[in-house]
């Protein structure tokens, strides 16, 4: 194989990859913006709200580092905010990190000044389930919280 062929075929390859990760995260999103407007919520794929330095300490899977949120629906509805996001971290010391993520989310008071976040528990859902089953029992979970519902 010369060299320019095996530069084609490289560049071909990583060319797939990019675009087989482009279509699915624009199927995700598409199916977390449906969910956002069939419970009458907003969707947001970064952190803007800056949940993650919040829930990082109420996060209960020990070592977990590089706490990041993603894809998050949130809404405020009357005295309540409800936040179901994706949680991205990574876990292992000796072999170097391995990445997982959980979907999760809590219901907080809205109030003006610091709010105590450490009142308001952070539900995950189980794993094993899909992305959209996941955001479901969550949303499902925070709807039957007693502040929540």
């Amino acid at each position: 194989m010369t060299p320019a062929l095996y530069l084609v075929v490289v560049v071909c390859i990583l060319l797939g990859a990019v675009l087989t990760e482009s279509v699915r995260v624009r199927r995700r999103r598409r199916m977390l913006r449906g969910l956002a407007r069939q419970w009458q919520m907003h969707f947001v794929p970064g952190d803007r709200l800056r949940l993650a330095g919040r829930i990082a300490e109420k996060f209960p899977v020990p070592g977990a580092a590089n706490v990041r949120v993603r894809n998050l629906l949130f809404s405020t509805d009357g005295k309540l905010h409800r936040y179901v996001f994706t949680i991205e971290y990574g876990v292992g010391v000796v072999r170097g990190k391995i990445g997982r993520w959980r979907v999760g989310g809590f219901v907080e008071p809205v109030s003006r000044g610091p709010c105590p976040t450490s009142d308001c528990p952070l539900h995950l859902a189980p794993q094993g389930l899909s992305l959209q089953n996941s955001y479901a029992q969550v949303h499902d979970a925070l709807a039957q919280t007693p502040t929540g519902g």
